[in-house]
């Protein structure tokens, strides 16, 4: 998608590693390759050695170094995997068909903890077990890599990519010279994920649902007739700041966009009214409280449809 489709070789290795490290797995890349023509391209030792925004400085020799490959498959080696053999590995996946391939770690508790809240707020980067991965392939005729700034390159590839086809292929450990910071990180999984960007836009359909409801009653309509044109009144709200900022990534025709989200609406309305009315008319909640606490309910649950529909999330 970015960049040109040249195929002077076969296969590009872009290296973050020093270059006294990569000695040590060069000729066994050459090896395990020699039945291809191979490009590797290596960063300068000034990136390695200054630490100052190396993250956002590695990101741009990245995507540089992608720009200026000579293969429409690229393997990014930010470090070095336990078992070698995974490179090989990556680029057939990458062969047969699949747009990002990752090399995936198994998670410690600790990181677990971070990996959940990247599930629920970051739904693209559900399609991989490790989004953090220093290892990964991806076939640059088919994915856009134009990544600007950031901390990690393959989280924001993911988001960038919310339909491509990625395969995961299992490895020990990755061994990187440079330690993740987790609370970097943080700041830029908040920044750039549609999951919070859905959350806001929630928040503000919640206020206008609410509002909308107290007025009406206020005006001395019934509950059921109040609640259920509260609901309309928050769903139109919400689908048109969702359509400018989530939709039109992954939808170019406005009317397929609406046409999924009124399908997750209807599931989310129903869900919502059966709620808000159970909790009003049976435990005797009154009616904002009960209104709210179904809107928190189902709205995770529309959330959950909704970007299955949009076809940007999928789980391993």
């Amino acid at each position: 998608m970015n960049g040109s489709t040249k195929t002077e070789y076969d296969l590009t290795i872009v290296t973050l590693i020093s270059n006294e490290k990569f000695k040590e797995i060069s000729n066994i890349l050459r090896q395990m390759f020699s039945t291809i023509s191979l490009e590797i391209i290596t960063p300068d030792e000034e990136l390695l050695s200054n630490e100052d925004n190396f993250e956002f400085r590695s990101i741009e020799y990245i995507r540089n170094s992608i720009e200026k490959s000579e293969s429409n498959y690229v393997i990014v080696l930010a470090g070095i995997p336990e078992n070698i053999d995974v490179i090989k590995k990556i680029y057939d996946a990458l062969y047969n068909g699949n747009d990002i391939v990752i090399a995936s770690r198994e998670f410690s508790r600790d990181n677990k903890i971070l990996k959940l809240a990247i599930y629920l707020i970051s739904p693209e980067v559900r399609r991989t077990s490790d989004p953090f991965s220093g290892v990964f392939g991806l076939n640059k005729a088919k994915v856009n890599y134009a990544i600007g700034q950031g901390y990690n390159f393959l989280f924001h590839l993911l988001n960038l990519n919310p339909k491509a086809k990625v395969e995961d292929v299992p490895v020990g450990k990755i061994y990187s010279e440079f330690k993740f910071n987790v609370r970097r990180f943080s700041k830029e999984l908040l920044k750039n994920s549609s999951g919070i960007e859905f959350f806001l836009i929630g928040i503000s359909g919640t206020a206008i649902n609410l509002l909308a409801l107290y007025l009406m009653l206020r005006l001395r309509f019934i509950f059921e007739f109040s609640s259920s044109i509260a609901i309309i009144i928050g769903m139109i709200w919400t689908y048109t700041l969702l359509y400018e900022v989530i939709v039109k990534r992954v939808e170019t025709l406005f009317i397929y966009g609406l046409i999924k989200y009124l399908i997750s609406s209807a599931i989310t309305g129903i869900a919502q009214y059966s709620l808000a009315s159970s909790l009003y008319f049976f435990i005797h909640v009154s009616g904002v409280t009960s209104q709210f606490l179904a809107i928190i309910i189902s709205s995770y649950i529309g959330y959950e449809v909704f970007i299955r529909l949009l076809g940007i999330s999928y789980t391993k």
